[in-house]
């Protein structure tokens, strides 16, 4: 029997998730961290050489996505390394915002669901600005006009803006494409306060589950990803909830 490659990417994922959760069981954070370059690294891989459609912004975010993980996790890297793989992180959420925003026909979304965009763009804003020592300093003392703080407040604005244009998406075009889509912006920005949470605040309770529940979120959101990309080349736009019926 033939496995597709979606499958089989599926199932390298699961193993780097087990496989990331095993060795920090055993206390090999580094070793773990180490893992998650890895992901985006095949993605980029599987779309370029595996997939016949190719989109310009998909293929951008997956690029700079994979060179701001990979940087991310060099031991000892300094604050010149951090900010470049901040600016790629930043490219890459671009790519994704203006990829989702061209799916959307602005005109008939100001004339039947003109709320939903005011509504959620905002919800998303004070969900960032209220979480306790986010990478948006707004409480801090730093000074704002430093190039970190910068990226920083553009970083956490891109993340709130994806998930928000990503439902706006899904309830415009009503589809299991979109709806795959937007589980996996869905992920990047529940990853992203999963990730700051364990990262800049005194250890959560219960830390090893939150631990254990960031390295799930952030391999399901490469999955999702994985279907999405399948999906744009091999199924047909259906409304989600009539697959479902």
């Amino acid at each position: 029997m033939k496995i597709s490659p979606k499958i089989i990417a599926v199932i390298i994922l699961f193993i780097l998730l087990i496989t990331t959760i095993y060795l920090k069981r055993l206390g090999l954070f580094f070793t773990a961290d180490q893992l998650f370059p890895i992901p985006s690294i095949l993605l980029l891989f599987y779309y370029v050489f595996i997939l016949k459609g190719k989109n310009a912004l998909i293929l951008i975010f997956m690029l700079f996505d994979a060179l701001s993980l990979s940087l991310n996790f060099i031991e000892g890297y300094d604050e010149l390394i951090l900010n470049i793989a901040s600016s790629f992180s930043i490219i890459s959420f671009i790519s994704i915002f203006i990829y989702i925003v061209k799916k959307i026909n602005l005109k008939t979304l100001a004339k039947t669901h003109f709320i939903y965009p005011v509504v959620l763009i905002a919800l998303g804003i004070y969900i960032v600005y209220s979480l306790p020592n986010s990478v948006v300093p707004f409480n801090n003392e730093d000074d704002p006009f430093t190039v970190g703080f910068i990226m920083g407040v553009l970083y956490n604005i891109l993340i709130a803006l994806i998930l928000a244009v990503a439902l706006i998406n899904f309830i415009h075009n009503d589809s299991k494409k979109e709806f795959l889509l937007f589980l996996f912006c869905a992920g990047l920005t529940f990853g992203e306060i999963i990730f700051w949470l364990l990262a800049f605040t005194n250890a959560p309770k219960n830390r090893p589950v939150f631990e254990v529940l960031d390295a799930a979120v952030y391999f399901s959101t490469y999955a999702f990803l994985i279907y999405y990309l399948h999906a744009l080349n091999t199924e047909k736009n259906k409304p989600y909830l009539d697959d479902n019926k």
